[in-house]
């Protein structure tokens, strides 16, 4: 999350740490840096992280500059355990969506801010649904009135600052995994030394949520 005024100055800093990063790679694609990606799943495998000390100050210069300019992480999501309950993902997004909303929204309300969401774009039938149950959630019993729209959804390709969320949803995904299930993702241990302190520090109103089940 990003102060409107602060927007423009981090797709630029995002865009210059990218290409120092991957400048190999960028120029092997053979497509403007502007419109190359790559994704966080892909980025923060943990041989990436154990390997590329590069790749763990690059991340540290993105949280850093979040926290020096009013910015700060958001995520919440739930655990899901296999063999245990068949979810609908388009009913679990719904579900998360709506709290994400509920949690943003008391933080702008907080902070005296209004929100502008945007969301990574996703298959028609879904982003539908998605739009549907956020404004369920801004004109519902209980307003949330500091959300200006509906999500908005973008093609993260176009826009940096997708990009860098999803950056950050790769490593959250690797940092999830160990300290829900550590018996089963023990090689996601090195994820949780390098960044999780210095996550916790952005992040706001976010968790995570234990299946029940378990």
């Amino acid at each position: 999350m990003l102060p409107s005024n602060k927007v423009r100055e981090f797709a630029t800093f995002f865009y210059k740490l990218k290409g120092a990063l991957l400048a190999y790679e960028i120029e092997q694609a053979g497509v403007h840096p502007a419109q190359w990606e790559k994704k966080g799943a892909a980025l923060f495998t943990i041989k990436n992280i154990e390997k590329y000390g590069e790749l763990r100050k690059a991340s540290n210069r993105i949280l850093n500059w979040l926290s020096k300019n009013g910015g700060f992480v958001f995520y919440f999501g739930k655990e899901k355990v296999a063999g245990e309950i068949s979810l609908s993902s388009k009913g679990l997004y719904k579900s998360i969506l709506r709290e994400s909303i509920t949690r943003l929204n008391a933080e702008a309300e907080v902070r005296g801010k209004d929100m502008l969401i945007i969301l990574d774009e996703s298959e028609e039938v879904m982003r539908k649904h998605l739009v549907e149950q956020a404004g369920y959630e801004m004109f519902g019993g209980e307003p949330r009135r500091r959300i200006v729209e509906p999500p908005i959804q973008a093609e993260s390709h176009l826009y940096q600052t997708l990009q860098c969320a999803d950056w950050i949803c790769g490593l959250l995904g690797r940092l999830s995994a160990y300290e829900l299930q550590p018996e089963n993702y023990t090689d996601f241990e090195p994820a949780t030394k390098y960044f999780r302190e210095r996550l916790n520090r952005v992040a706001v109103r976010s968790c995570v949520k234990k299946s029940r089940s378990r």
